[in-house]
């Protein structure tokens, strides 16, 4: 499978979406890209594969291992700079994913929030005076 995601390069913009061919997630890739661009106005640039940047919004694809026929969570954890550490992380249910946003950090670092919705979980770690973000979200499934 692969999961695209909207961001403005530390949050999530749109629900991540996952799809079980590289091709489609490659052109559903270049779809967010027009559509944010204004319908091809703004300037996307491409870094690299799997990747499109439209002014302070990326659409980034990344590879993942998964189920397609049960739900999907898809975690993330990303820095003030929009780092990503792991690019993605498959939940099976929203119990798992909630247990993994909220996990102290290295063991040792509690979050400073918690925001819970029944699509969505986040936490808030504050990193050497820098805030981190570890998010869940229900992911829609495309075959």
């Amino acid at each position: 499978m692969y999961a695209v995601f909207v961001t403005d390069g530390v949050a999530l913009e749109y629900p991540p979406e996952l799809y079980a061919r590289i091709e489609r997630a490659e052109l559903e890739g270049e779809r967010w890209a027009w559509f944010l661009s204004g319908s091809g106005w703004l300037d996307i640039e491409r870094p690299f594969t799997g990747r499109w940047t439209i002014g302070d919004r990326d659409v980034s694809m990344v590879e993942v291992v998964t189920d397609a026929s049960a739900e999907c969570w898809v975690g993330q954890f990303r820095t003030r700079d929009g780092y990503l550490d792991p690019e993605a992380i498959i939940f099976p249910e929203r119990e798992s994913a909630l247990a993994w946003v909220s996990a102290p950090l290295h063991g040792i670092l509690a979050a400073t929030e918690v925001v819970e919705l029944p699509w969505f979980v986040a936490a808030t770690y504050r990193i050497r005076g820098e805030d981190a973000y570890a998010i869940a979200s229900l992911a829609k499934v495309v075959t």
